[in-house]
């Protein structure tokens, strides 16, 4: 994490239960904090977000800025209501 702060201007969790990411941002947070560096300056995106709007939401609550979400390699038939369905959670 001091990496983060020390050299980057993000950072890019894998996807996890929040009860796993959410100790990191704190951490994170703290040491910006002690760094004197703005979390502002640092964004946050979870990649391989859960697609349920109950842990979008605590992200979201966290502070955490971006969830990428997982889509399959598959047709466009089974791709386009994955679309559909993840645009309704992010409203």
């Amino acid at each position: 994490m001091q990496r983060v702060v020390d050299f980057c201007d993000g950072w890019f969790p894998r996807g996890r239960a929040a009860d796993a990411i959410l100790p990191g941002l704190a951490d994170l947070e703290a040491r910006a904090a002690r760094a004197g560096r703005d979390m502002k300056t640092i964004s946050v995106s979870i990649f391989g977000a859960k697609a349920e709007a109950a842990a979008l939401q605590r992200y979201a609550d966290a502070g955490i800025t971006r969830a990428i979400l997982r889509l399959p390699s598959e047709p466009r038939d089974t791709v386009l209501p994955l679309l559909d369905r993840y645009a309704k959670l992010g409203r």
